[in-house]
């Protein structure tokens, strides 16, 4: 991953290992509100940025999905692929 001032590798690590001490019902909410975070400062073609979101995105939906925060998920999802340049993508979490 290249040197990124927002998340690098030393405060990804952190990270984990932090939600891992959290009990399970407060590390899907800490993931998501992660998620959100970072998306908020990335910048466009932010590749490496923005695709350790969707890592983090694709956890909670794999682990810790809540249907009360699927609509926040899906808006940091549309976000990100924007960003990324992936429009039709993007388009597919706006759609109900």
């Amino acid at each position: 991953m290249e040197h990124n001032p927002i998340w690098n590798d030393e405060e990804q690590m952190s990270f984990y290992q932090l939600l891992k001490k959290l009990p399970l019902s407060q590390q899907g909410p800490a993931l998501l509100a992660q998620a959100e975070k970072l998306a908020y400062k990335a910048t466009p073609r932010q590749d490496d940025l923005l695709k350790a979101i969707e890592s983090m995105l694709n956890l909670w939906v794999l682990r810790y999905s809540d249907p009360q925060d699927e609509a926040r998920a899906n808006k940091i999802f549309s976000d990100i692929y924007r960003k990324m340049g992936v429009p039709e993508k993007a388009e597919s979490f706006t759609k109900e």
